[in-house]
């Protein structure tokens, strides 16, 4: 038998957890969600995935005693959810934008040492026509019928870290009571830790990806940036979380690639604008008053 931690050692697993995950720092549990049946009846497909995909990176066979499954280790990464444009670091309305947005489910499992990660997500998508030309009907009755449900979406080999962990890692370098992972943020579209503190969403903290906004041309212009060097840590990838916002807005996507790449714009939204109305203004001020001590001296 498959090595899996029973249900009722989960639950109790979880009340304590819940106190103690992340030295404090509260993570949204999948046992709390209405979906949490629905990913557990798919046991049997994820450990079929992990073991048609292992052989073919490791060349080697596993058996199912080899996959140690923990359900209490799945996070949540939310998707699309537009905080970008919130204009607001007001944890309640932070909020409120990642319960309206997509996310799926990440269950990081241990095989031999190595680590594999399932994801699950919520059917949604129906098949187009150009799919259905290359399936057989009973692939296509399968397909639909699981349409508003939570399937396996597939297995990721070769795994260096589970973003939950980099989470875990970073939020010790921040002062926080819950954090969330958050993908598809402009600039920062490979995952984030979004960490709330005090009613407020406090910081975006990096997870040990390849962000395309802090690539090494747009690091350069942020560290010139007194206004945005100043507060953030950009060694450590941590960013005060409205500013992570502003220059998000700033991150400007080659074309055709995605948001894998681009180019940082801080003249753009008005980063530059006050500094230029700031010395408009210096200057409206110093030549009137030059013109006004003229006309009082020729008095």
């Amino acid at each position: 038998m498959k090595k899996i931690i029973p249900i009722v050692l989960l639950w109790f697993l979880y009340a304590f957890q819940s106190e103690a995950t992340n030295d404090g720092v509260y993570m949204e549990k999948v046992q709390e969600c209405e979906e949490f049946q629905n990913i557990l009846d798919l046991e049997e497909e994820a450990i079929e995935m992990i073991q048609e995909g292992y052989p073919m990176t490791y060349h080697e066979e596993i058996s199912e005693n080899d996959i140690e499954i923990d359900y209490s280790r799945m996070y949540k990464v939310y998707v699309d959810t537009g905080i970008e444009n919130a204009k607001t670091n007001n944890a309640e309305t932070i909020k409120e934008y990642l319960e309206k947005s997509d996310y799926f489910w990440r269950l990081p499992v241990d095989v031999n040492g190595k680590k594999v990660e399932v994801a699950y997500g919520k059917h949604r998508y129906p098949l187009t026509d150009t799919s259905k030309a290359v399936m057989t009907e009973e692939q296509i009755a399968r397909y639909e019928s699981t349409m508003g449900m939570w399937v396996c979406q597939g297995v990721s080999l070769g795994v260096e870290q589970y973003l939950s962990e980099a989470l875990e890692e970073a939020s010790r370098q921040v002062e926080c009571e819950e954090a969330v992972v958050v993908k598809s943020i402009p600039g920062f579209d490979y995952g984030v830790g979004i960490t709330f503190h005090d009613q407020k969403a406090q910081n975006l903290l990096g997870l040990n990806q390849p962000y395309p906004l802090i690539e090494e041309e747009n690091i350069e212009k942020i560290k010139k940036s007194r206004k945005f060097s100043e507060k953030n840590n950009l060694e450590k990838e941590v960013f005060e979380f409205e500013q992570a916002m502003e220059l998000s807005n700033a991150f400007k996507p080659t074309a055709g690639l995605g948001g894998t790449s681009g180019t940082l714009d801080l003249t753009a939204d008005g980063f530059n604008k006050n500094r230029i109305l700031l010395m408009v203004g210096i200057v409206i001020l110093v030549g009137g008053g030059v013109l006004f001590y003229k006309k009082t001296t020729k008095r």
